[in-house]
């Protein structure tokens, strides 16, 4: 840690918890390198999401982190097998409930999005508008380049 990941001097960090100390050797530093690489890289995405200042597009960019990470694929899209309720996406992407669940609505009405169970399903045709295949011309007006 220190200088050479952060701009911040003098870099300081303090634990809540007792933690031990040990010197990573050479050989390793790749590892840790390329994990933090990944958590900026996952943290640029999120922030690119929700700066979009189109409530519509953040939504559906969300949707299509959301199945490009965890997502499973299906004949008709890609299955979040992620229960949220409409409050904890409204929490995501800064809108009320009941912003969330009109937009949900016309989502399922404009055949973006489906349900399968209790879990969404991101409809295949919407996966470039939502970020997961290539870069749209949303995504770019959103500044999303995931």
């Amino acid at each position: 840690m220190g200088q050479p990941l952060c701009g911040v001097d003098p870099y300081e960090i303090e634990c809540s918890t007792s933690v031990e100390v040990s010197l990573l050797p050479p050989h390793l530093w790749h590892q840790v390198f390329d994990a933090i690489l990944s958590h900026a890289r996952q943290t640029e995405e999120l922030l690119s999401m929700v700066s979009c200042g189109r409530f519509h597009q953040r939504l559906l960019q969300t949707l299509g982190w959301l199945a490009q990470k965890i997502g499973r694929p299906l004949e008709q899209g890609q299955l979040i097998e992620l229960r949220l309720t409409h409050q904890e996406i409204a929490k995501v992407i800064v809108r009320s409930r009941l912003t969330m669940t009109r937009l949900l609505k016309q989502f399922e009405q404009e055949g973006m999005i489906t349900r399968h169970h209790r879990y969404l399903v991101l409809m295949t045709q919407h996966e470039s508008d939502a970020g997961m295949k290539g870069t749209s011309q949303k995504n770019q007006e959103c500044g999303s380049r995931f």
